[in-house]
């Protein structure tokens, strides 16, 4: 039972930038709004000549959530000028194996990023509420699994899941009773 890994991370940060909420009034937002994430799944371990050794179970998921740009305005005006951008990474490579072992090297790892950004969206409700944004989100879920199991039984077996979806909820516009407009470029 030596060298077996069981690694969990799950990174959520959340950016809220740049939002007007005008209730019986007006408000302005402007910003500059950045969200940076990175989550490091590099792992080492070996389970070579051995039972139920060096094998890897493996969770590093980042879910960031960026909120900016958003416009909301009821019985008043509200007004967003907002630039927004979003990068969120993870990988790392992971090294194991399991040759002339039983049950060994053995690697099931989910490496994931999943940057939420809503942004740019303009609510009206008996109010003006105009939302004008520039929006950019990057995702990516990098490197290598490494394995062997050369002369072992159930050894040296890899399933690497690698997901990196993009969720943007931008440039839409409501309105009730009210004037709601949008200016989004993703």
């Amino acid at each position: 039972f030596r060298g077996n890994t069981i690694q969990a991370h799950v990174d959520a940060p959340i950016n809220i930038c740049g939002n007007a909420i005008a209730v019986l009034g007006n408000s302005e937002a402007a910003g500059e709004c950045t969200q940076e994430t990175h989550r490091d799944g590099t792992i080492v371990t070996d389970g070579a000549g051995q039972a139920l050794a060096g094998n890897v179970v493996a969770v590093n998921h980042v879910l960031p959530i960026q909120i900016t740009g958003n416009a909301i305005a009821a019985g008043g005006n509200a007004e967003t000028e907002t630039e927004a951008s979003q990068v969120s990474t993870t990988g790392g490579d992971i090294t194991t194996n399991g040759d002339k072992g039983a049950i060994s090297g053995n690697v099931v790892a989910e490496q994931g990023a999943t940057p939420v950004q809503i942004t740019g969206n303009g609510v009206g409700a008996a109010g003006i509420a105009e939302a004008n944004s520039v929006a950019d989100t990057f995702a990516s879920s990098k490197g290598n699994v490494v394995t062997s199991g050369k002369n072992s039984s159930i050894s040296g077996n890899a399933v690497p899941i690698p997901l990196a979806p993009l969720v943007e909820v931008n440039g839409n516009s409501a309105a009730g009773a009210g004037n709601a407009s949008t200016d989004s470029v993703q």
